[in-house]
């Protein structure tokens, strides 16, 4: 690039418009090139840079090869405050696209200015907001612009001149050259003597001739009689909004009829409630008094509810009473019912409208709701309501509604004549609960819960020695009348995968029996036995359904044949034996053909098995060693998620494992996703996963149901890691199974009450899905 300079020399009049001069840079590259241009003088700070000089334009646009830009600079006053005499100034012109820059230097001659006034005076914070009954620093900064020596005084005038402590007498004698600060303090007195508002105030500065300085004794009068010169600032003074809006309400609790509740009474009087509002804020408030959110009555709030009067006005420390007349229908038959009745207040506070309404509890009939007006830099909070005990802070923006009147209704028809024809009708509804007790449910611990594929319908089994068909109608569970007598008593269950026309049910003393659905009979289609008295614990189908593997109290998993060929030898006996020197509690089968079980159990033991490898294909998978009274106690997996799994153990740990490096290496370590504690310890009985891998459910001895959503990645989900709960029930619970259908959670569960319950709640949101 090629810089050209109109002058060398310039000579700036400071009582003048300023002195200009012109830079062309011209493009000698081969590149669109933009250009830029800055000015510095010996002495000066790079921050005053821009305070005493402009360039036009600031910055070019992008020029081609050969093109030139003309830049118009103006020096508007001299770029050190006050100085009189020649001055170096630096050109520097550079471009950002060629990396270059080149400098030139311009000598300034700074005459002497005849209307500039030689000093400054400024507030570094013009703006100051405070709350009442506070003291503030308030700064002023004096700056010395020229050679000589400067006597001032400093004077303040405002409406509130009672709250700035500025002794208007004080002398000040400022060197040449010389910035000094001053400080002086505002204090703002209470609450209803501050009335919240901007309070300007200015700052005046008055000098005398600058040759001599001001004496100790030197006043303001004193100045005005020499030659003076003066300058000013302007500030103000922001008193924020704050205090209390209170309300209280005498009485509280009333009772409809008050006299002789047990005769029939008509057209008895409204009940009365006197609300008292004492504005106890700095602000004046306004606004109108209604009732909020009463679900009993909000169909016909405006023919039970009178408020008078509605309109309520307030000055700061003011006090108003309004009457509440409350004409509510009393109840024919029951205990009768009681009314609450929220307040709410709706105004204006500064521009911008408000709703106040009570928050907290009420336990002490005296206590006063205090509406508290929290301030923020800049602006108005809401207004929340809160006890007097409490202090709620200026972040809470979510007051919870609080009933703070109560109106108990007593029903027409006497309590006693009630009680009467209750007792004969609950009578006959318990004989009725009972039979149908008897005949649709279990009467013993439910061992084991299973939906089908389809979610429609369900299975369980039992201590009582029964098989269970239930049907899903919506969020109901109903008895389909399918039952099965199995001799002995249900461990564990499961559909049969393709079809699901056929159960499997592993029973106390080792037998395995499938069920045909499609068959009305009182015999199993098939029974399978190897060991007497070895309890089947779990059992899985391969993926075809061809096989089934069962889980024993002893260590043995064993895989039989179910398929539907019949012309195989010893399809009675197992066609695998593999055996384990711990007691198995679950399997699962995983991966994306199934061939490998997961297996877990005593010791906290979980082993891979891959059934195609035999014993070469067994596997420990690193889990917290425990002792003989610690087990991994259930297993989830996911259909489309075949490398996901979950477990549990009886101390409430869950554990989600991510297994497609370890199914494909022998020498890879099976990677934990997430880790964590559930269930306050207790032990954890049962785990389900949906389909997608998206939720996992988990239940156990505290009989508390709880649901975790999940990422993509198999965690948690960062805004469920504490999970929800779905169901608490003060019984233990067994087994779990869950299934999405459309948008919703399909949960079914089975505890040691004896009860089999469904819970159906919609998806909670998730990434994952």
């Amino acid at each position: 690039m090629n810089t050209d300079i109109s002058t060398k020399e310039l000579t700036l009049d400071p009582s003048g418009e300023g002195t200009t001069f012109d830079v062309v840079v011209i493009n000698d590259s081969q590149f669109m090139s933009s250009f830029q241009l800055e000015i510095s003088a010996a002495g000066v700070e790079s921050d005053r840079q821009w305070l005493w000089y402009q360039v036009t334009p600031e910055v070019c646009s992008k020029k081609p090869p050969g093109d030139q830009t003309k830049f118009q600079v103006k020096v508007l006053r001299s770029p050190i405050p006050g100085f009189v005499g020649l001055v170096n100034l630096t050109v520097k012109v550079f471009s950002l696209e060629l990396g270059k820059e080149e400098r030139h230097i311009l000598r300034l001659n700074v005459m002497q200015g005849l209307g500039e006034c030689p000093f400054r005076v400024e507030l570094p914070t013009s703006h100051i907001q405070t709350l009442p009954n506070n003291e503030v620093e308030i700064l002023v900064g004096i700056h010395n612009n020229s050679q000589k020596a400067i006597a001032l005084i400093l004077s303040v005038i405002s409406p509130k001149r009672e709250w700035l402590l500025l002794d208007n007498q004080t002398p000040l004698n400022l060197p040449p050259q010389q910035s000094q600060n001053y400080s002086f303090t505002c204090k703002v007195p209470e609450i209803l003597q501050a009335l919240a508002g901007v309070y300007p105030f200015t700052i005046r500065c008055v000098s005398a001739n600058h040759n001599s300085p001001v004496g100790a004794g030197s006043s303001l009068s004193q100045l005005s009689a020499r030659t003076t010169t003066e300058a000013s600032c302007t500030g103000s003074i922001e008193v924020l909004p704050t205090g209390t809006l209170e309300f209280d309400a005498f009485p509280k609790q009333q009772r409809q009829p008050a006299l002789r509740p047990w005769l029939p009474q008509w057209g008895i009087d409204p009940a009365v409630y006197q609300l008292e509002f004492t504005n106890n804020s700095n602000y004046p408030q306004g606004g109108t008094v209604e009732i909020i959110n009463n679900p009993q009555t909000q169909d016909r709030i405006i023919n039970e509810f009178s408020i008078i009067p509605e309109q309520v006005s307030l000055e700061p420390g003011e006090i108003q009473t309004v009457e509440l007349l409350a004409y509510s229908k009393r109840p024919w038959w029951g205990l009768g019912r009681t009314q609450t009745i929220e307040v709410g207040w709706e105004g204006k506070v500064g521009a911008g409208s408000l709703a106040v309404r009570p928050t907290g509890e009420l336990t002490d009939p005296l206590q006063r709701l205090e509406t508290k007006i929290s301030p923020r830099v800049g602006g108005i909070d809401e207004l929340t309501t809160t006890r007097p005990s409490e202090d709620y802070g200026s972040d809470s923006e979510h007051p919870q509604p609080l009933p703070i009147l109560e109106l108990r209704l007593l029903p027409i028809i006497p309590r006693w004549l009630q009680v009467a024809i209750a007792l004969l009708i609950l009578g006959g509804i318990w004989w009725f609960l009972y039979a149908a007790f008897r005949l649709n449910y279990h009467t013993a611990p439910v061992n084991v819960v299973r939906f089908n594929g389809l979610g429609d319908m369900a299975i369980s089994t039992s201590n009582d020695q029964t098989l269970r068909g239930w049907r899903v109608q919506g969020n109901r569970l109903r008895h389909n009348g399918w039952l099965r007598n199995l001799g002995k008593a249900g461990r564990t269950g499961l559909y049969r995968p393709v079809d699901n026309d056929q159960v499997a049910v592993g029973l106390e003393n080792g037998e395995i029996q499938i069920w045909d659905l499609l068959r009305s009979t009182d015999s199993p289609r098939r029974s399978l036995s190897y060991r007497r008295d070895d309890r089947v614990m779990a059992l899985a189908y391969s993926q075809n359904s061809q096989y089934l593997f069962s889980a024993h109290g002893s260590g043995l998993i064993l895989q039989w044949y179910v398929g539907p060929t019949v012309n195989l030898t010893n399809v009675e006996e197992p066609q695998l034996i593999q055996e384990f020197d711990f007691a198995i509690y679950d399997i699962a089968p995983v991966g994306p053909r199934q061939e490998t079980l997961a297996i877990a159990g005593r010791y906290n033991q979980l082993v891979l098995w891959d059934t195609t490898g035999g014993n070469e294909g067994l596997r420990t998978v690193p889990y917290p060693a425990g002792g003989q009274d610690e087990y991994i106690t259930s297993l989830a997996t996911a259909a489309d998620q075949p490398f996901l799994l979950a477990t549990a153990d009886d101390r409430g740990s869950i554990s989600l494992w991510n297994l497609r490096e370890c199914l494909t290496n022998q020498s890879a370590t099976c990677q934990i996703i997430d880790q964590w504690q559930a269930h306050g310890g207790q032990p954890i009985r049962s785990l389900a996963l949906t389909a997608n891998g998206c939720y996992l459910a988990s239940t156990g001895d505290d009989g508390e149901v709880m649901l975790w959503p999940l990422q993509r990645s198999g965690e948690r989900s960062t805004q469920h890691l504490a999970g929800e709960a779905i169901a608490r029930s003060r019984y233990p619970k067994n087994s779990l199974d869950m299934i999405a259908i459309g948008s919703y959670l399909h949960m079914i569960t089975g505890s040691r009450d004896h009860q089999v319950n469904l819970h159906r709640i919609q998806q909670p949101a998730t990434l994952c899905n």
